[in-house]
């Protein structure tokens, strides 16, 4: 097959005589890759805001709550509380060994002051590996709380950047002192979390319960697993995990009530398998859209073919063979595809474009985003570009084989 200058001439006079035929088919075909990459676009969109919520903490975080039973087992009442202890930590540490970082959470809020400044905040009390647990707590001043200020019941904490600003303004407050009520804590870092405009103030879990709680009991558990990739090990891990508790606490271990995990590598791979399957079903939609597009240039090229039958006719009559007529007819069909898909992609891409900045301008500040960088990247366009071109392939081959199989005579004879 053989293409020359002359064949874009030609091509490009049977557009001219053709021009309202051809935009209007042409319009077709930017319209459905316009929607197509609006729809990829929606759907990056949504995973990527909704990825952005998993970045506050690891994705193989395991989070567990004691709760109360719902079942009489072993001639022990339902409704009976479950308490975690020391010891179950230490059993965690022992019985997995994919567990690597972990971590007992106090939760606690009450009313903090500097001053004359003060204001409600909510606290924690964590240990050391809670930092490496919570990717997105990022230390803007000082220092984190460190296993000295664990083992010596410190009163050291770290504020989140609100609390900085609210008690202290532009003072430089590390080193400082705050007080909750009659209890002294010393200020020896301060961080920031994601999206997150008022995370918890940060204490040694010894000192935060101590002051709070006053029990030996833990309300939380967070600990990180490594291996954890498939739905399928997630399931084994958290039967196993239910199984020690129940056995160690006297709990059914079908007691669904008795305790609480919250798994945020399983949570992740759903997550993953949903905005895969919506994902592929924007696919489908907007190659649908674009295929009525594709049916347009099929239907253009089957007029232009029976219009210039004769013209093929004399051709063949000259020496024209069967290929080069199906060149002609299939390039003209891949130019019509690829000149209106790509006016269609560059207005998809450049909505997105203006939308994204539109988002970028007036930055979220919610906790939970849920839409977010709604743009393309370059292997879409990659893709949409060869989907066009295979598309225009298949839109012009059925009509110019057609046009292959006219005898001189036939064509002569046509009107």
């Amino acid at each position: 097959m053989r293409i020359d200058f002359n064949s874009f001439g030609e091509i490009w006079g049977t557009i001219k005589k053709n021009k309202l035929r051809t935009f209007l088919t042409g319009f077709a075909v930017s319209w459905g890759i316009f929607l197509l990459i609006i729809l990829v676009s929606i759907g990056n969109g949504v995973r990527n805001g909704i990825s952005s919520n998993f970045t506050s903490m690891s994705q193989n975080i395991v989070d567990i709550y004691p709760r109360r039973t719902s079942e009489v087992y072993k001639g022990l009442p339902k409704g009976r509380p479950i308490r975690f202890t020391a010891k179950d930590l230490q059993r965690l540490r022992n019985e997995f060994p994919e567990i690597t970082l972990i971590s007992p959470i106090a939760p606690a809020s009450g009313v903090f002051s500097y001053k004359n400044q003060s204001g409600q905040f909510s606290a924690i009390g964590v240990t050391s590996d809670y930092a490496k647990i919570n990717l997105d707590a990022k230390l803007t001043k000082g220092r984190f709380i460190n296993e000295l200020d664990e083992r010596e019941r410190r009163k050291s904490v770290v504020i989140p950047a609100r609390m900085k600003e609210v008690l202290f303004g532009d003072e430089d407050p590390i080193g400082k002192f705050i007080n909750m009520g009659d209890i002294v804590l010393q200020v020896v870092g301060v961080y920031k979390r994601g999206n997150n405009d008022s995370p918890p103030l940060l204490g040694p879990f010894s000192t935060i319960q101590a002051i709070f709680s006053g029990d030996v009991y833990i309300r939380q558990i967070a600990f990180a697993v490594r291996g954890l990739d498939t739905q399928e090990k997630n399931d084994a891990f958290e039967k196993k995990l239910r199984a020690s508790f129940a056995r160690h606490h006297n709990f059914d271990a079908e007691d669904m009530s008795a305790m609480s995990i919250w798994n945020h590598a399983a949570d992740f791979i759903m997550f993953n398998g949903i905005m895969n399957g919506m994902i592929l079903f924007l696919w489908i939609v907007g190659l649908a859209s674009l295929m009525a597009g594709v049916v347009g240039v099929s239907n253009i090229m089957l007029i232009t073919v029976k219009e210039r039958t004769r013209e093929f006719g004399i051709r063949k009559a000259l020496g024209a063979t069967p290929n080069s007529i199906i060149t002609l007819v299939i390039l003209e069909s891949i130019i019509i595809m690829t000149v209106f898909g790509y006016i269609g992609m560059l207005m998809g891409i450049g909505l997105t474009e203006l939308f994204n900045m539109a988002l970028e301008s007036g930055k979220q500040s919610s906790d939970v985003v849920l839409f977010r960088d709604p743009t393309v990247n370059t292997s879409i366009a990659l893709m949409s570009t060869l989907v066009m071109i295979v598309a225009g392939l298949f839109a012009g081959y059925f009509p110019a084989r057609n046009a292959t199989k006219i005898t001189p005579v036939e064509a002569m004879r046509a009107d």
